[in-house]
């Protein structure tokens, strides 16, 4: 890896919370880390599934201390936006908010810092209609007294601030939207432990803020926006549910426009169960992803996948991938209707790639013989997926940590053609494949017998004995195997007695009418026709000739031919 040096940029917070004078102080240079990892690979997925995307590349951005990876979006023009925290000294009460831009190919564009003395962190970020982007987390540098506050934050295409503000005492905000109208939704958890749902103008003046929860602890992190205009929100909650006071359940909240709670919804088993992503589903109903632990030890925890109706009424649940210590942070609608979770297992970062219905298609393991994780995970521009999070590079200190996964590969679609498909034994046949979806392996099977006759891309085949011949290609890529047979597709035909070539179909209707084969229908193909009839069942292929399909070569064939001229 090689070594490129970042600089902070001071924070000017306005609204609410107090200015830092501290950022006034020259900024202590750390060190933007970025390279291709050379890590294992675990691919686990069933034999009857795709095979995982490839990983295209690894790269990892840090300094010297810690340093966490927590939200990403696509940036305008193609490359993505990271978004996190970043230590400049071992200090663990000290951070400031990270941002940085990089390229479709991994390399940093630019990178900012924000904040003030204290901690402050990115949790979320999304991009917006003016090439920017809006940033959420929370700040103890902007905020009186001990407690930390719900932290937005705006910037232009460059990364530079617009704006700041504080929100929430206490709070802690885990994703940000923007709005149809141009402002933002963000959620997260109060200090109190309740959820909290914060709606803002595109200025950052606050238009209402919504805390739900019970008597117990209860968070919330992901919000996603609703197709009549509201809002949904998923967390986990202790006051809910089974309601004894220490079972956790999935909790799903929705609200209508104004952040007015229509209903609220739990979902797991026994034991622990935690929500942290949420997307409403085309046609209405929600995908949340979190995990599932029936364990108070929490030595069992399983990937978790809940699909609701519109009302919240479960669907389905799902455990993809179960390796007992997997937990699913992110979860994104995939344009086939499948869905793409990112979390991790045991200290591997995975992806993992279900159908619409919940079931493991694939299932990828990524990272270092230390912990890693993501926590973002989307389909990138290209078809390919993104995977955003950290990586241990030494114990207790992190890098942002960033995987670009290939376009999954589809099967195969085999199909073909072949030239000529009839004429005078021996005929020598062109095959041409044309099979989508880039196979890499090819069988031939020339003659209908089962057999593979060749493993050549475009063969040359010749057929040495009269015949009427069905033929298979069956092609094969990473992603599995297609076949495709074309019925009776080649004629081998002999010339009858008298003749020196084979006869043709001139009408193309697989009957050959033209039995002396000069390219044409005549009385003389009639009389050659009576006069050969038993030759004709004897040698040729009888479904060639028999014009009437009665499976024999009679007279009312020969009538046939003469009711063709």
């Amino acid at each position: 890896m090689t070594q490129r040096p970042y600089f902070g940029t001071g924070c000017s917070p306005s609204g609410m919370g107090p200015v830092s004078q501290g950022r006034a102080r020259a900024r202590k240079i750390a060190f933007l880390l970025f390279g291709t990892l050379a890590l294992p690979l675990i691919a686990v997925y069933p034999g009857t599934a795709l095979p995982p995307a490839a990983v295209e590349w690894e790269r990892v951005y840090g300094g010297a201390f810690m340093d966490e990876g927590s939200g990403l979006a696509l940036a305008p023009g193609g490359g993505f936006l990271l978004c996190g925290y970043s230590r400049e000294n071992a200090s663990v009460v000290s951070s400031d908010a990270w941002l940085l831009r990089i390229d479709g190919n991994g390399a940093a564009l630019w990178n900012r810092t924000f904040g003030g003395e204290r901690y402050d962190s990115f949790k979320a970020i999304a991009g917006t209609r003016d090439g920017g982007s809006i940033l959420a987390g929370a700040t103890l540098s902007f905020t009186p007294g001990s407690s930390q506050a719900a932290w937005l934050l705006k910037a232009d295409p460059e990364g530079k601030e617009v704006w700041n503000r504080t929100y929430g005492n206490g709070a802690t905000l885990a994703s940000v939207l923007e709005t149809p109208d141009g402002g933002y939704i963000a959620g997260g958890t109060t200090r109190g432990g309740d959820a909290y749902l914060l709606r803002t103008l595109s200025d950052s003046t606050p238009v209402w803020e919504r805390t739900f929860g019970g008597p117990a602890s209860d968070w919330a992190g992901s919000v996603t926006l609703t197709s009549d205009g509201g809002f949904a929100l998923t967390g986990t909650t202790l006051s809910f549910g089974t309601g004894n006071g220490y079972e956790r359940m999935i909790w799903l909240i929705r609200t209508d426009g104004n952040g007015i709670e229509l209903w609220n919804r739990t979902y797991g088993g026994i034991r622990m169960n935690y929500g942290y992503s949420v997307e409403e589903v085309p046609g209405g109903g929600f995908i949340v992803a979190g995990y599932a632990d029936p364990n108070v030890s929490h030595q069992n925890r399983t990937v978790y996948l809940v699909r609701t109706a519109a009302d919240g009424t479960l669907l389905w649940a799902r455990t993809p991938g179960d390796h007992g210590l997997d937990e699913g942070w992110s979860v994104s609608l995939m344009p086939d209707g499948g869905y793409l979770v990112g979390g991790i297992s045991w200290t591997k970062a995975f992806l993992q790639k279900t159908d619409r219905e919940g079931n493991l298609l694939w299932d990828e393991r990524v990272g270092a013989a230390s912990n890693s994780y993501f926590t973002a995970v989307k389909q990138a521009p290209d078809g390919g997926y993104i995977a955003l999070g950290s990586a241990e590079r030494e114990p207790n200190n992190f890098d942002l940590y960033l995987v670009k996964f290939a376009p999954e590969v589809p099967r195969p679609v085999a199909d073909f053609s072949a030239v000529p498909g009839s004429g005078k034994v021996p005929l020598q046949v062109q095959f041409l494949d044309s099979s989508l979806n880039s196979p890499t392996v090819w069988a031939w099977d020339f003659d209908g017998d089962g057999m593979v006759d060749d493993t050549s891309e475009n063969p040359l085949h010749t057929y040495a004995r009269a015949g009427l011949y069905s033929v298979t290609l069956t092609v094969s890529n990473a992603a599995g195997t297609n076949s495709t047979v074309k019925h009776d597709l080649i004629a081998a035909l002999l010339p009858l007695p008298g003749c020196i070539s084979a006869p043709t179909d001139p009408d193309g209707d697989g009957l050959f009418e033209d039995v002396d084969g000069d390219g044409r229908r005549s009385f003389n193909d009639v009389v050659l026709f009576f006069q050969s009839m038993e030759w004709i069942a004897n040698y040729e292929p009888l479904r060639c000739f028999d014009m009437n399909r009665n499976r024999r070569i009679d007279f009312d064939d020969v009538v046939k031919v003469f009711q063709e001229l």
